[in-house]
């Protein structure tokens, strides 16, 4: 379960709020997944934001008991009412510090439809159980 304040840019910048909750995991010693599903919104208009689902890998270059180190990329889809999508690319640096706070520096890059190469840039603050 998480919240991070974003930046959307697109144009002009303009602030963003991202609620979200997921799940991750370790599949094999220093690799791992994480998917999560959450709303992204601009701060000044929370009703025009998108639904956001992603789908990535993680992996762990620095891992023990109460502290990690992690690279993050993968899929993201953005949706609202009416069938509308978008496709993102996401990728991101992060760590966890004992066994229930994640932070993580992630951006968006959406690479489709009718505003490619918008960059949405957020620092996830999560909490872990």
């Amino acid at each position: 379960v998480g919240l991070s304040p974003g930046i959307v840019l697109e144009g002009d910048a303009e602030a963003a709020g991202h609620g979200f909750v997921g799940a991750e995991g370790v599949l094999w010693r220093y690799l791992g997944y994480s998917a999560d599903v959450g709303y992204l919104a601009p701060w000044k208009a929370l009703q025009h934001g998108v639904g956001v689902m992603s789908v990535g890998g993680l992996v762990f270059p620095v891992r023990t008991h109460n502290y990690a180190l992690f690279m993050t990329s993968g899929y993201t889809l953005g949706f609202r009412g009416h069938g509308q999508r978008a496709n993102f690319l996401h990728t991101g640096l992060g760590t966890r510090v004992g066994e229930s706070v994640r932070l993580e520096l992630r951006n968006y890059v959406h690479f489709d439809g009718p505003d490619p190469n918008t960059h949405v840039w957020t620092l996830r603050l999560g909490v872990v159980f």
